[in-house]
């Protein structure tokens, strides 16, 4: 179990600041979002995009694909979404926010730890690439796939 650590009034403060440095660079995140929808539209279509249910689907297997890469174990992942589902809806800004927060210090200590060896834009770009040079697989799958929403 990880230590809890105690934060100081000024260091707190100090961390306030470093806020406006991280989010500065966030803005470039929309613009992203916007290209990469550009490119999913024309290999899924407008319909699948628009999907919201099927989009979180989508979203929750990745996820558990990365967790379960990273090691954990099924029954640490049932764990969780018992754990999850055991608490009370929360807000859906407020958890996208928590998303990209736990994503973006992932992806970090990722990197510090020699886990990834390149930049989050070279494995988005690689993994966009992959999926414009499969994209028949990639729709056939995605139409396959049990709808469970």
């Amino acid at each position: 179990m990880t230590k809890t650590m105690t934060i100081s009034r000024s260091d707190k403060e100090r961390l306030k600041k470093l806020v406006g440095y991280a989010t500065g660079s966030l803005y470039s995140l929309d613009a992203a979002a916007d290209q990469i929808d550009n490119i999913f539209v024309p290999i899924l279509g407008e319909d699948s995009c628009d999907d919201i249910p099927e989009r979180f689907t989508r979203f929750l297997e990745e996820a558990l694909e990365g967790v379960q890469a990273a090691g954990m174990s099924q029954e640490a992942a049932h764990f969780w979404v018992d754990y999850v589902y055991g608490r009370p809806k929360g807000e859906p800004a407020q958890e996208f926010a928590g998303i990209f927060l736990t994503y973006a210090l992932c992806l970090s200590r990722c990197k510090s730890q020699g886990i990834l060896t390149t930049s989050a834009g070279k494995f988005i770009s690689d993994e966009l690439l992959r999926v414009i040079d499969n994209s028949d697989k990639v729709a056939a799958k995605q139409l396959a796939k049990k709808r469970v929403w």
